[in-house]
């Protein structure tokens, strides 16, 4: 494929396994969707208060508290302020509700639903604390594993990934193959992560026609 060194296409192609490893849904999915899920299914299986604002603050209170116990990988106690400052927080900037986004419209749109609505604004901010876990977690593997002084290493794994992908750019890897995308690795294998997903699905599909 290139006519690099050997030992930095082994490092390119250790680097590639590494990162797929941390960012694949798969993982993403165990260590950060189920932790948070599992914190909004244990407060939802807990009786239903009526709505209040005192009720609405204890049930977000008791979310966060053990959102940053149990949900997060870097555990932390709460105490009961320091809960409901971060609850209103978390609103603030992820809560997006029907008409509007932050703590007022959660607020509204919990007085609004009746019953249900604990379960109703949990799972709402639970689907966009997610999403922003996610976007800090691989943020933080690329910055990790991807020295960006190393040009010549990130250039050698650019350059794997379009031939993974299928479409590197045409002549030899020294006269720039890859060296264009050394900033785009990122996205690069957000499009080798779903070429496998697709091919996972065919597969499945194949798997339950022919069986």
């Amino acid at each position: 494929m290139t006519n690099s060194d050997p030992s930095l296409q082994q490092r390119a192609e250790a680097v590639i396994r590494e990162i797929t490893a941390h960012v694949d849904e798969a993982y993403l999915v165990h260590h950060i969707d189920e932790p948070i899920d599992q914190v909004v299914i244990d407060l939802c299986r807990q009786a239903e208060p009526g709505f209040s604002r005192q009720s609405f603050h204890q049930v977000l209170s008791r979310f966060v508290a053990r959102l940053f116990a149990y949900g997060l990988s870097c555990p932390r106690r709460l105490t009961a302020s320091q809960a409901r400052d971060e609850a209103i927080a978390l609103l603030e900037q992820d809560y997006r509700g029907t008409r509007s986004s932050g703590y007022e419209a959660a607020l509204l749109d919990a007085a609004q639903a009746g019953p249900g609505w604990v379960s109703l604004i949990l799972v709402r901010l639970a689907e966009a604390i997610k999403i922003r876990r996610r976007r800090m977690h691989v943020g933080w593997v690329f910055a990790r594993l991807l020295d960006p002084s190393d040009w010549e290493l990130r250039r050698e794994v650019a350059a794997h990934l379009l031939a993974r992908c299928g479409s590197p750019p045409p002549g030899p890897l020294a006269k720039s193959p890859g060296g264009r995308f050394v900033n785009e690795i990122p996205i690069l294998f957000g499009q080798d992560l779903e070429i496998d997903a697709q091919l996972d699905r065919v597969c499945a599909g194949s798997g339950r026609i022919f069986a």
